[in-house]
């Protein structure tokens, strides 16, 4: 009976050593989201910038706007929207987010702004005078 009462103390105190290291789930995510429409001005003038409105899906309840990565090829600017997920357990409903993405050039002429769509790019075109 004693081994059997020192065995099961050491169980415990084992299980309960390992229950304790457990960590936390981290459930924090950033994806790409597609661009569903964009809105702004089609000019101005050097070094003074356009606010373009990006409507963007948000895949589930726990998203929102992270940021924007770009790259910049001759005139045109691709611009990908980020989505920040945050959270273990959220609402499965599909919503539109919204960011102004800030467009400004130095020099004149026409620049390409595009977004990734659903199955292709939207394109904002800004003359710059």
């Amino acid at each position: 009976m004693k081994n059997a009462s020192i065995i099961i103390i050491a169980l415990g105190l084992f299980i309960s050593g390992c229950l304790g290291k457990i960590d936390p789930p981290v459930c924090i995510s950033t994806l790409e989201s597609r661009v569903s429409s964009v809105t702004g001005a089609n000019s101005t003038t050097v070094n003074n910038a356009v606010n373009v409105n990006v409507n963007f899906t948000i895949s589930n309840g726990c998203g929102r706007f992270n940021s924007f990565d770009q790259a910049i090829v001759g005139d045109t600017t691709y611009v990908r929207v980020l989505a920040k997920y945050d959270g273990c357990v959220c609402t499965q409903a599909l919503s539109t987010g919204t960011a102004t993405y800030i467009f400004s050039k130095a020099t004149p002429g026409q620049y390409y702004i595009k977004f990734r769509g659903d199955t292709s790019f939207i394109t904002q075109r800004v003359t710059v005078l």
